[in-house]
């Protein structure tokens, strides 16, 4: 139970079972929500890492005076980054979850990321409830994050959350939504790294903020960054949530996708997509 005596909607489609499997004699796989750690083989020279953020929940629709659509919410960011010296060392992992989404009322929860430790802080939640029935915001993403110590301050890769969707924002409704989950705030000092949340802020503002999460990585001392791509989430368009780009296959599903926004006949907003982690190592 959610809100004030509201159930949760079921949701239209399964999500992946979170956790990690081997996937090739050189490859992990993890989706979220995951947090575990990883060990690098003595033998590797390099390794590589794929990270998608989990999106955020869409923005919840309503009923009320004609009715009016939430809206979607952006995609996680996406990061390939390929790492030296790591050797050895074990890594915490955290591949995120996503953030859920509003209602006719009640905002959504935020998508779990690593908080606990201030890698991948959870997005926050939405409205707690938009007044006379209105659509609530959808809860941020998590960020998928893998990072050497407590606070990553060696090496930390990290792709945010997307932001959820805000609800109906006009007059008498206000929905507001999460942000999403972001680099920690240690890691980003010492490394250099800018990768934030997706924020949507206002119902189809044009002045918004990017919703969709950034990504980067960063290394110091005996470890080195030798390549890295990163891109931007996408932004929801109207009600329909943004996609993340360049999402491995492997991924299925966890492709930290956005999840739409109610509808006037459908309220509910749908929750965005997992985040994925994919790590290979090299010795040669």
């Amino acid at each position: 139970m959610l809100g004030a005596g509201v159930l949760w909607p079921p949701e239209a489609a399964a999500q992946p079972q979170p956790g990690c499997v081997a996937s090739g004699a050189t490859t992990t796989l993890c989706t979220g929500y995951t947090s575990t750690t990883y060990t690098v083989p003595d033998n590797a020279t390099s390794v590589s890492f794929t990270l998608v953020g989990a999106g955020g929940g869409g923005g919840g629709g309503t009923t009320t005076l004609g009715g009016a659509s939430g809206e979607g919410a952006g995609a996680g960011g996406t990061l390939r980054c390929t790492v030296t010296g790591l050797a050895g060392r074990t890594l915490n992992v955290t591949a995120a979850g996503p953030g859920h989404p509003g209602y006719r009322g009640p905002g959504g929860p935020a998508g779990p990321g690593g908080g606990g430790d201030d890698v991948g802080a959870n997005g926050f939640g939405g409205s707690s409830g938009a007044r006379n029935g209105g659509g609530g915001g959808g809860g941020g993403g998590g960020a998928s994050n893998v990072r050497l110590g407590t606070y990553g301050t060696e090496f930390t890769a990290v792709a945010a959350g997307g932001g959820g969707g805000a609800g109906i924002n006009r007059l008498p409704f206000f929905g507001l939504s999460g942000s999403g989950g972001s680099a920690p705030v240690v890691a980003s000092s010492a490394l250099g790294l800018s990768a934030l949340g997706g924020n949507t802020l206002l119902d189809f503002a044009t002045s918004d903020p990017p919703a969709g999460g950034a990504a980067d990585c960063g290394a110091s001392g005996a470890f080195a960054v030798t390549s890295k791509t990163s891109t931007t989430g996408g932004d929801p368009d109207g009600l329909t949530g943004g996609t993340a780009s360049g999402v491995p296959a492997s991924c299925g599903t966890a492709n930290g996708r956005g999840g739409n926004g109610g509808s006037p006949t459908d309220p509910h907003g749908t929750t965005g997509e997992p985040g994925c982690v994919v790590i290979t190592y090299s010795t040669t």
